[in-house]
Parts: structure tokens; C-alpha cells; sequence
């Protein structure tokens, strides 16, 4: 037994108590190897005197043989210390009412003072991992607000790219639709001055009919040449409307794949005009496709765009060639061209976005992350670029197929 624990026996006919211990150190006034279960109050903290008169009792009446609490005492210097009281009855009456309990009180001011040292560390880091869960909590809500930031930002970015492109077509368009008309006009103009002149010697009677075959020939000529030309605007401002309409809004409608993509590339030729780049369209035809036709326009857009500023920098001539494979699940547009290919370093990060090889040079590096997001996203499709420097690029691009309703998908 530890020098600080001590036995006790307590008789409750008699109301005493008998304290066997090695070395006093618990302070019971004059009562030294007796005492009245009176005196107890004297000696117990008064905090806990309710706690142990209740365990008691529960043994006293039957309710429980043993009880073991921990409570506080006064040492004999005058300070509360704790002890763990462990107690057991050790003879009843016949009516089953304790008459003898044994017990013993251990030193626990160390434990306790142990204990009391690490709750005291808990509540710390209670309050430490508090703070530092708020100030997670804060910082957090300060990264979903810039990642939202970051979000509209690039999505006005985005949206200005294809505002701008839309813009450089209806300049390229109106540039190409300047030339059939001019061709018009002028054709219109010489066949005006025919007439006249035809007017003129009709007026003075001296038309012949050579003067008036030849004259027929000439209009003849003319208004062949003002329909041709004619036909050739008004087919570009058709391919100018649907794609414009395309790029502008996000509607599902009906295309011809093959043919959609050569009037984009159509409607595209201002861009890769008097650069000797040429463009080819090849793979099946006559496949109807339920699709967003603009997607597929600023896709298109971006690529070509991307094969002239890039590929075929510091190049005389290019070419361009677009193959288009269809099954039953997917159809497969495969872009190439034979330019300069991309560098290892940019081809591993192509599809992030602000990724460019000509930032200075006013590059935003948003091109590939649009096309990626148009096909991933919108499309629900699938692409990957090969490329090796000095062997072109290649963009594989799988887009599922919806069926049109009425038809069987081929």
C-alpha cells in the first residue's frame, strides 16, 4: 500500500469507523483511529459529500454491494486532495441492510492533477482546431468565391472569342460578297451602255443588224456573268445567316455533317485567302445528324484558326483536310494539317486554358480550351491531338450520334 492510502472499516451499529493506515496524511481533527460517520462532512469537500452519501446509501439498502468514487479530502496541511474511495459490504442483517462495510482510499491527486492537465490540453485543441476550422471555413468560402470569379471570367472571355470570331467572318463576308457584286454591278453598267447605244443609233436610224446581234451576244454575256456572280453572293450570305445563327445561340437542329462542315469552311475562306493553304473535305456523304451546329462552326473555327496562325507561320502553302468516318454510334471528324506541329511542352497542356505559344504576341491560349469544352461539354464527345514538330497536327474528335427522328441512323 502506498504511504498516502489508508484502509477503513466501517461498523454501523456502533457508527465508527476504523482507519488503518501507514503514514497519516488525511486530516480528521482529533479522531485518529476512530471516527463518527458524523464527522464525515468535516473532512469530505462539501462538493462532494451528496455524490458519496448517495452511494452509500444504494450499498447500506442492497441496491448495490460495492461503490467506488472519487472525491476530494483535506491532507493535514490543510489542502484538498483527491482520493479515489472504493468501498464493498462485508455483512448484512437479516434483512439485507449493510451492518459492516470495508473499504480503502487511494491517492489520486496525481492522476487527477494529470487528468485535469489533459483536459485542459483537449479543451485547448478544442478551441485551436475551432479556430483553425473557421479559419478554413473562411478561407474556403474566399476560394469558392475566386474559383466563381475565375468562372465568369472565363466564360466572358469565351464569349467575347466567338463574338470576335463572329465579327472577323462578317467582315471576311462582306469583304467576299463585295467582289461577286462589284463583278455585277459592272456587268450591269456595260449592258446599260449597250442599250444606249443601241437607243441612240435606233433614234437616228442607223442601226444595223450586225449592231444588234452583237449587242444581244454582249447582254447575253452580261447577265450571265451578273447571275453567276449574283448566285455566288447569295450563296455566301446564306452560308453567312445559318452559321452566324449557329455560333450566335446553342440549338440542336438537323445537318448534314459532311456538307455543314464544307459550307463552314466555305464561309471560313477570307480567313486562309491569298495564303496558298488549301482545305479538303473528305468521308461519307448524305449521314443527316441531330447536332449544335454552331459548336461544330467555332470548333472548325478555332482549328482553322489555330493550322494558320501556328501551323503554317513562316510556310508559303498548307493544306488542310478534314476526314469524316461514321458508324452506328459515334461519327469521327479527323483534322490535319501538314504544318509545323506543336512543341512536346504545349502539346501535354493544349486543352488548358491561357495555354499559347504566342502570348506575346497578343495570344490568349482560350482557343483549344474552347474547342475541348464545346466537345466534352456540349457535344458529349471525345478529343486528342497527335502532333510531332515538323509532321503537322492531328485532332481526333468522337461525337455520339443521336438519331433523327423518322430515320435510321446509318
Amino acid at each position: 500500500m502506498n504511504s498516502g492510502d489508508e484502509l477503513w472499516d466501517w461498523h454501523l451499529k456502533t457508527k465508527q469507523i476504523f482507519r488503518h493506515r501507514v503514514t497519516p496524511r488525511i486530516e480528521y481533527g482529533d479522531s485518529f483511529e476512530r471516527l463518527e460517520v458524523e464527522d464525515m462532512s468535516r473532512y469530505v469537500h462539501p462538493k462532494d459529500c451528496i455524490l458519496l452519501e448517495d452511494k452509500l446509501e444504494s450499498c447500506i439498502k442492497g441496491i448495490v454491494d460495492s461503490y467506488e468514487v472519487p472525491l476530494r479530502v483535506k491532507d493535514i496541511a490543510g489542502n484538498w486532495v483527491w482520493v479515489l474511495d472504493r468501498g464493498k459490504v462485508v455483512t448484512r442483517d437479516s434483512n439485507g441492510i449493510a451492518i459492516r462495510i470495508a473499504g480503502a482510499l487511494k491517492d489520486i491527486t496525481e492522476l487527477k492533477s494529470h487528468q485535469d492537465a489533459l483536459q485542459k490540453l483537449n479543451e485547448q485543441l478544442e478551441i485551436k482546431v475551432a479556430m483553425r476550422t473557421d479559419e478554413l471555413y473562411k478561407k474556403n468560402q474566399k476560394l469558392e468565391q475566386a474559383m466563381m470569379e475565375l468562372k465568369r471570367t472565363q466564360q466572358d472571355l469565351i464569349e467575347s472569342e466567338r463574338m470576335a470570331s463572329l465579327g472577323n467572318l462578317v467582315a471576311g463576308v462582306a469583304h467576299e460578297i463585295n467582289t461577286p457584286l462589284g463583278v455585277a454591278i459592272t456587268a450591269l453598267t456595260y449592258n446599260m451602255e449597250c442599250l444606249s447605244q443601241i437607243e441612240k443609233k435606233l433614234e437616228s436610224k442607223t442601226l444595223k443588224q450586225s449592231d444588234l446581234e452583237k449587242s444581244i451576244v454582249e447582254q447575253n454575256s452580261g447577265y450571265g456573268l451578273v447571275m453567276r456572280n449574283l448566285d455566288r453572293a447569295q450563296t455566301l450570305i446564306t452560308n453567312f445567316k445559318q452559321v452566324a445563327v449557329d455560333q450566335s445561340s446553342e440549338t440542336e437542329r438537323v445537318v448534314n455533317i459532311k456538307k455543314y462542315i464544307m459550307d463552314v469552311f466555305d464561309s471560313l475562306s477570307p480567313m486562309i485567302k491569298g495564303k496558298g493553304i488549301e482545305v479538303e473535305v473528305t468521308g461519307e456523304d448524305g449521314q443527316d445528324l441531330l447536332t449544335y451546329p454552331g459548336a461544330i462552326y467555332q470548333i472548325l473555327t478555332n482549328l482553322l484558326n489555330n493550322s494558320v496562325i501556328h501551323g503554317f507561320e513562316k510556310q508559303d502553302n498548307g493544306k488542310v483536310t478534314t476526314e469524316i468516318n461514321l458508324n452506328n454510334k459515334y461519327v469521327e471528324i479527323i483534322y490535319r494539317d501538314n504544318g509545323v506541329g506543336v512543341k512536346p511542352e504545349i502539346i501535354a497542356n493544349i486543352f488548358d486554358p491561357f495555354v499559347t505559344s504566342k502570348r506575346n504576341q497578343g495570344g490568349c491560349g482560350l482557343g483549344m480550351h474552347i474547342v475541348y469544352n464545346l466537345v466534352t461539354q456540349l457535344l458529349k464527345g471525345d478529343i486528342k491531338c497527335h502532333s510531332k514538330q515538323g509532321q503537322g497536327v492531328e485532332f481526333i474528335i468522337k461525337l455520339p450520334i443521336q438519331k433523327v427522328e423518322g430515320e435510321e441512323v446509318a
